[in-house]
């Protein structure tokens, strides 16, 4: 946090664990009916990684970065 630019307009997180827990069981009731694909919710790998992203308004648009981190042990 300490490494924001100054005038932030938005700050963004995403847990990407909590989003693929979220998406993956919507994806595997839509496949389904696919009898060619056999997806569970076990054969998605853990993702311990959150993303951070900051945008900023300058006078000619936005500026902005995004970055992955760990999400540490707990």
């Amino acid at each position: 946090m300490k490494n924001l630019p100054d005038s932030v307009g938005q700050l963004d997180y995403l847990d990407l664990d909590q989003m693929v827990s979220f998406l993956v069981p919507i994806a595997v009731s839509a496949l389904e009916a696919e009898e060619e694909i056999d997806l569970k919710v076990a054969d998605c790998p853990k993702l311990p990684y959150f993303f951070l992203g900051w945008t900023k308004y300058v006078k000619r648009g936005l500026i902005g970065r995004a970055e992955l981190f760990p999400i540490s042990a707990k």
